[in-house]
C-alpha cells in the first residue's frame, strides 16, 4: 500500500485502477498517520523512478531483489532503505540484478540499515 502496487488491489473483484488508486492514497494517508515516520521511508512512487531516469532497479527487479533479500532474512523497511541508498549514493548498476543484489548486501552488511 506504502509503495503504491496497485496490482493486488486491481485483482479484487469490481477494483479498477482508478478505484484501487482512490484506494491506495486514502489508505496510505491513514497508515502514515498511524505509523508515522517508518511508512514515510518508504517512497510510493519508488516503482517507476527508473522510468524517471533515477537509476533505481525496475518494477521486476526491485521485486526480485525485495524477495531474496527478505529470504536472507532482511526486513522490508532495511531493504527499502538499502535499494534507494545504492541508487542515490551513485552505485546503481544499470539493470544488473547480481549487481545490485551485492550493492545491497554491501550497504546492509555497513549496519547503516539500522
Amino acid at each position: 500500500m506504502v509503495q503504491a502496487d496497485l496490482r493486488l488491489l486491481c485483482q479484487a473483484p469490481g477494483v479498477g485502477k482508478r478505484t484501487a488508486e482512490r484506494l491506495s492514497v486514502e489508505l496510505r494517508t491513514r497508515l502514515q498517520e498511524r505509523f508515522g515516520a517508518a511508512l514515510a521511508l518508504a517512497p510510493a512512487d519508488d516503482l517507476e523512478l527508473t522510468e524517471r531516469g533515477s537509476g533505481a532497479p525496475a518494477a521486476g527487479l526491485r521485486d526480485e531483489l525485495q524477495l531474496t533479500l527478505t529470504a536472507l532474512g532482511y526486513e522490508p523497511l532495511e531493504i527499502n532503505r538499502a535499494l534507494r541508498a545504492v541508487a542515490q549514493l551513485g552505485q546503481a548498476p544499470a539493470g544488473d540484478g547480481e549487481a545490485w543484489l551485492r550493492e545491497s548486501l554491501r550497504w546492509l552488511s555497513r549496519g547503516e540499515a539500522a
